[in-house]
């Protein structure tokens, strides 16, 4: 996009009245006011582009800020989810080992019982040999006395 340039190309003589309301036009300076018009169209559709880019930034910090929110919201409903799942399992442990100790209190008194039902087991069945022996003894001593009798009733 060039635009067309017509410069005068003749010398201008000291005849020429330049004003300070007009300047003298050379190639230089018309390149010059081309290349600032073109600048100052450059320079604001920069100016635009950052404007543009800073709107979006700022629309992005604020959607940072609100999923930061968000996922500082869930955080907390995620750590008192898991508070509650805690406590609820903290008691279900107490209760447990509650059931457990009362278990443990019961296998020993249980333990005892059958010990101690061991020891008249053993205790009886020593006494039922010994009276046993003693039977086996007595009718022994019974039947010597039968005997005895008998051969004095024979005499």
């Amino acid at each position: 996009m060039n635009p067309e340039l017509t410069v005068d190309t003749t010398q201008s003589t000291s005849d020429d009245p330049v004003g300070p309301d007009e300047p003298e036009l050379t190639a230089t300076t018309a390149f010059e006011q081309i290349a600032d018009e073109k600048g100052s169209a450059a320079l604001q559709e920069l100016k635009d582009e950052v404007a543009t880019l800073q709107s979006i930034n700022k629309d992005l910090n604020a959607s940072n800020s609100e999923l930061l929110k968000t996922q500082n919201i869930l955080q907390s409903q995620k750590e008192e989810e898991l508070r509650r799942s805690m406590a609820l399992l903290t008691e279900q442990m107490a209760s447990k080992d509650l059931q457990n100790s009362n278990l443990l209190k019961e296998v020993v008194r249980r333990n005892e019982a059958i010990r101690s039902c061991g020891e008249e087991i053993v205790k009886l069945r020593k006494e039922s040999s010994n009276l046993a022996l003693q039977n086996k003894r007595l009718s022994g001593e019974l039947a010597g006395i039968r005997a005895n009798e008998e051969r004095e009733m024979e005499r």
